[in-house]
């Protein structure tokens, strides 16, 4: 039987717990020094891990609108990687490889003891899903508000960044295209990126969506030309974790982890051998186990969150920068 998903998160890799996958309705929060927010993880068919007393959902209802059901994919010419490394990783700038990302900008910046605090101010943007009655059921594009400042009760675009009215005017463009074409093109540039101060008065929402890699089958997707590659063979059981970090200092935001759990009956099943009784068994039998475990193929795992895995490896980091 197939290794079962797990999904954890946490202000750092030391720090997981399990994630509700497919609620909506209770979103992980993260409250730490460095970061204030909470997540969602969606993922089509999960056959997952739940939380101690919970019940794991196969899917959302985020999947069954246009939004989420025609999701469109594209390969990041901003990522860097090295896939092997010992510790194989990719990082990208997050904000200019995003799926959606929308931005608001209090006039002063948020106070309150915790993040759940934090949630409950009128002035704090309401959690985006069709799941929890908010108004807004999917994270807009707009990243405008971050290029302007508040003076005397005025919203003025801030010079310092560099950045032409016209191109603020795509960002906030009705049209999610147009918006999401001109952020992808600005913050895909790293001098404009430096220009670009992010305060402790604002709230970023993003959507990161990933449909290449089915972790309920654990098989390379490529949705366009619908073809399934089966990457069981490369996989060592090594988790694959995203990581939202500061790339000057290293600080780490949070972090979403993805690993496959082995399954009662696989425990029983590679449990349930004799023990051998002369030492001339007990090296046959080490060199059948190694043959069993280097020619076993399992499978289970899906869509929609998580990227990259290498066989050399015990874990592979996906990085996103704020810088």
């Amino acid at each position: 039987m197939a290794p079962k998903l797990r999904i954890s998160a946490g202000p750092d890799a030391e720090h997981l717990e399990i994630v509700s996958v497919n609620h909506d309705n209770h979103p992980f929060v993260i409250d730490s020094e460095r970061f204030r927010g909470r997540l969602a993880v969606r993922i089509k068919d999960f056959r997952g891990e739940a939380p101690s007393g919970e019940t794991a959902s196969k899917t959302s209802e985020y999947f069954k609108e246009p939004y989420g059901d025609g999701m469109t994919y594209s390969i990041q010419v901003q990522v860097k990687h090295d896939l092997y490394a010992d510790k194989p990783w990719a990082f990208s700038p997050m904000l200019a490889t995003m799926f959606r990302v929308q931005a608001n900008r209090a006039s002063e910046p948020y106070e309150a003891s915790s993040a759940q605090e934090l949630f409950k101010s009128k002035r704090w943007p309401e959690f985006p899903s069709p799941e929890t009655g908010a108004e807004q059921h999917f994270v807009k594009e707009d990243l405008s508000p971050l290029f302007y400042s508040t003076e005397d009760g005025e919203n003025t675009l801030n010079e310092e960044t560099g950045i032409d009215k016209t191109t603020v005017e795509k960002l906030h463009s009705e049209d999610v295209s147009v918006a999401s074409s001109a952020r992808a093109s600005w913050m895909g540039k790293k001098a404009h990126r430096e220009k670009l101060n992010i305060t402790e008065s604002d709230v970023i929402t993003v959507d990161f969506c990933n449909g290449f890699i089915d972790f309920n089958t654990l098989q390379l997707v490529l949705p366009y030309m619908n073809l399934h590659f089966d990457l069981q063979k490369y996989w060592d059981g090594q988790p694959v974790r995203y990581v939202a970090k500061n790339i000057e200092t290293n600080e780490v935001y949070f972090v979403v982890h993805n690993n496959e759990e082995e399954t009662s009956s696989d425990k029983q099943k590679s449990g349930a051998s004799k023990e051998p009784e002369s030492k001339e068994d007990q090296a046959q039998a080490r060199d059948e186990d190694q043959t069993e475990d280097d020619s076993e193929e399992s499978s289970d795992a899906e869509n929609d969150e998580k990227t990259t895995e290498n066989s050399k490896s015990k874990e592979t980091d996906i990085s996103d920068d704020v810088d």
